[in-house]
């Protein structure tokens, strides 16, 4: 999801979407939680541009809507859900999951291919 806040073509703003959503995600592995004002500091660019403040805080609506990240009461922090893996129950971030699943469904594309150009029968 790109915004058109964000201006320029559509993969400028997929690509500007994607570093953003890349930048959240590293930012809330390191620091667990983070105050909103804390956030805007980091992400903020040194651009002193309401479109940028307007950009980021859109940016982290659509994420918590998105079910990645938890905004309440202006901290923020990485949204997990319980797994069972190897025996027992482990928290894990969505991210995490919807990384997986994208590694899982490149691996498929790849298999696919390869066996549509390796055909036997």
């Amino acid at each position: 999801m790109a915004f058109s806040l964000w201006g320029g073509s559509e993969e400028s703003r997929d690509a500007s979407w994607s570093s953003f959503e890349n930048r959240v995600e590293l930012i809330l592995k390191e620091r667990k939680t983070i105050h909103l004002d804390q956030l805007l500091k980091l992400m903020w660019g040194g651009y002193n541009l309401l479109t940028n403040y307007q950009g980021i805080l859109e940016g982290l609506k659509h994420l918590a809507e998105e079910g990645k990240i938890i905004f309440n009461n202006k901290q923020l922090s990485l949204a997990t859900i319980t797994v069972f893996e190897d025996g027992e129950f482990v928290e894990r971030a969505v991210w995490d999951i919807i990384h997986k699943e994208k590694e899982i469904e490149k691996k498929k594309e790849i298999i696919r291919r390869y066996n549509q150009a390796n055909d036997f029968e």
